[in-house]
């Protein structure tokens, strides 16, 4: 894929994305987290493992060496980046827990540097510690400020849990280099349907809510399966093979802008001044890191990134 269309790629994820946060709120109308969350994913997993069997010359060939890195993969992916940013919509508005989930960037900055032996430079350190800020004013302010929340700021500080889970998964794909022999299909079927099968012991529950959701629920659970997931992660996946993790994980900060706008056409609903005031301070916390990041000299690069560069070559 050219650049110019992979990076055109990657805005068109951020306006998906921004679109399913106001989903997530519309569902958990008529279901609970739990339920939402699991049907999803299991919806996820069936999608993608009937693009795999169609293509009987080019199934996936897992070896048994694959399988516990693949678990491990499903379970960061799914149920540690899923359920929190579905079950903290019942504290923040969907914009703010956007804006939470935009830490991402910073917290694969932190977890390149512990496993992937990246240096880190003085500004990302304060972009991260404005940040966090940030994410604080968020959670104190934000949580309970609108019908479709309660306030509970242990319950908005919960949704950190997957910006850290999706910026985990971010760094294992890197390191995974030679999983490369996995199609884009194959690589983030693989990764989802491990993750649904950790997630069996909830689907009694979650088949309950199937009755309970209109014709309306189940139009946002189909945005959420091809246009929060199927097409995101395949684009997402085809982007870590052509740039850096941390380049990739940039795109996040523009998702709660699009997640804004979304919630203002979809749901109404903007958030309070000293709420926006806190993801101003996230956002901005982010950029700093990033640009600081991006301004890195590339003889300051680690062995261990000349490495994984070399693998990708």
């Amino acid at each position: 894929m050219h650049k110019v269309a992979l990076h055109g790629s990657l805005v068109a994820n951020v306006i998906l994305w921004g679109f399913t946060f106001p989903a997530i709120a519309r569902i958990l109308e008529h279901v609970d987290a739990i339920q939402l969350t699991t049907i999803w994913v299991t919806a996820n997993a069936a999608v993608f493992a009937a693009l795999m069997y169609s293509r009987p010359a080019k199934r996936p060939r897992v070896t048994r060496s694959d399988l516990p890195r693949l678990l491990l993969m499903g379970v960061v992916a799914v149920p540690m980046t899923q359920i929190p940013v579905v079950y903290g919509q019942r504290f923040l508005s969907p914009p703010l827990t956007s804006v939470i989930v935009s830490t991402s960037p910073v917290w694969a900055t932190l977890l390149a540097v512990a496993l992937l032996s990246e240096r880190i430079r003085p500004r990302q350190v304060a972009g991260f510690a404005i940040a966090l800020c940030g994410a604080t004013i968020v959670i104190l302010a934000g949580s309970g400020e609108t019908e479709l929340t309660v306030d509970n700021p242990w319950g908005a500080a919960l949704t950190l849990v997957t910006p850290i889970g999706w910026a985990l998964y971010t760094v294992l794909s890197k390191t995974m280099t030679d999983m490369d022999r996995y199609s884009p299909v194959d690589g983030v079927g693989l990764v989802l349907v491990a993750g649904a099968l950790t997630m069996i012991p909830l689907m009694p529950h979650a088949a309950k809510a199937l009755d309970d959701l209109p014709a309306s629920a189940w139009g946002w659970m189909l945005f959420l399966v091809f246009g929060g997931t199927v097409g995101p992660y395949l684009i997402w996946f085809r982007a870590l093979r052509r740039l850096d993790a941390s380049q990739t994980a940039a795109y996040m900060f523009g998702v709660p802008f699009a997640a804004l706008g979304a919630s203002w056409l979809v749901l109404d609903i903007v958030p309070d001044a000293i709420a926006l005031v806190g993801g101003g301070l996230i956002i901005g916390g982010v950029v700093v890191a990033q640009l600081a990041a991006d301004n890195s000299n590339p003889p300051e690069r680690s062995a261990a990134n000349d490495a994984r560069v070399g693998n990708r070559r």
